[in-house]
């Protein structure tokens, strides 16, 4: 939710800069180099974008266990790329 909220502020922030550059006639750097810029200036944006990187490079807690529990059940390490919990037979899809 965090990540979700910093990306729409980010954006709009982005958007800002645009409209801005725009109506005075100047040029206006990819969101890339804003974001490089920001970063440089403003420790805060930094924490904050390095912050949201990291949090999207994992998959979320509960996916892991969730895979953690198929491959169990459900044939073993490696078998959970193929199945779901509603695929499997085992005790987790019977629900115990």
């Amino acid at each position: 939710m965090t990540a979700a909220a910093l990306f729409l502020l980010q954006n709009e922030a982005f958007i800002a800069y645009k409209e801005e550059m725009a109506s005075d006639h100047l040029d206006v750097k990819s969101f890339d180099e804003w974001c490089g810029d920001r970063e440089t200036k403003h420790p805060q944006f930094l924490y904050w974008s390095k912050s949201s990187q990291i949090r999207n490079s994992f998959p979320p807690i509960h996916e892991i266990t969730k895979r953690r529990k198929l491959s169990d059940v459900c044939g073993g390490p490696g078998k959970h790329h193929t199945m779901s919990f509603s695929t499997c037979k085992g005790p987790v899809a019977a629900g115990a």
